[in-house]
């Protein structure tokens, strides 16, 4: 049958049939607005804010709003896999998501794919970062830092690689490495390895005739007046 209008019902209801259609039951707008069900008990209220409402938009998406300051659960095989807490944290695997998501295992491997079988394109993982801060991957063990890897923003944008409280080698946006120091401006047509507070190895960056590799000891080739200098006097 047809149904005009709405309709509440106290109680349970069994709804069978369908007859040529190839869902149980159709529940349309009469033009093209939004159309939805919504979900209450004596705990939410019934007010058109409460509870929870699934159903279609004017804009035809499907949407489900939970009303209510609660979680939501999605399961499968009677068991919960996804949870979205009240605050927007969604967890997979775990039902206290601490980040914004949290990927849990605690029976198998947690492993996060990114699988691009496209013959033309690429698979990439993008981590952006307002202007002036850091774009980081953090390695950590039983919740403690071990190393992290990252575009240090407030640092002329150079890559650090840091362990649980030190930077242990930097790289600066003209390929200039430092293991255990920051590596100074040198001479614009060398490439630099510093080591230490003392140790260099430089060569010139593109190969040609009377190219040159200095191994030095507190020294550096300096960018701004092109001459040596000591690292540290």
């Amino acid at each position: 049958g047809t149904i005009s209008g709405d309709l509440t019902i106290s109680g349970d209801l069994t709804v069978s049939g369908g007859g040529g259609f190839a869902y149980t039951e159709v529940i349309s707008a009469s033009d093209s607005g939004a159309s939805y069900t919504q979900y209450t008990n004596s705990s939410t209220g019934s007010g058109t804010g409460d509870g929870t409402v699934m159903g279609i938009g004017s804009s035809e998406e499907a949407q489900i709003w939970n009303q209510e300051n609660t979680h939501m659960i999605f399961a499968t095989n009677n068991t919960e896999r996804v949870r979205i807490l009240a605050g927007g944290n969604v967890g997979i695997g775990t039902a206290s998501p601490s980040q914004l998501l949290t990927v849990s295992s605690s029976s198998a491997d947690a492993i996060l794919a990114i699988d691009c079988s496209h013959a033309g394109s690429d698979g990439m993982l993008v981590i952006e970062s307002a202007t002036g801060r850091d774009s980081m991957i953090r390695l950590t063990e039983a919740d403690t830092i071990k190393w992290q890897i990252y575009n240090d923003g407030s640092d002329s944008d150079k890559l650090k690689i840091q362990d649980d409280g030190d930077v242990r080698v930097t790289f600066d946006q003209s390929g200039n490495v430092g293991i255990g120091v920051v590596p100074d401006a040198w001479y614009g047509d060398y490439s630099v390895l510093q080591i230490g507070g003392a140790g260099s190895l430089m060569a010139t960056t593109t190969q040609a005739d009377g190219d040159s590799t200095y191994l030095s000891h507190n020294a550096f080739l300096d960018l701004t007046n092109n001459r040596w200098e000591y690292i540290s006097t």
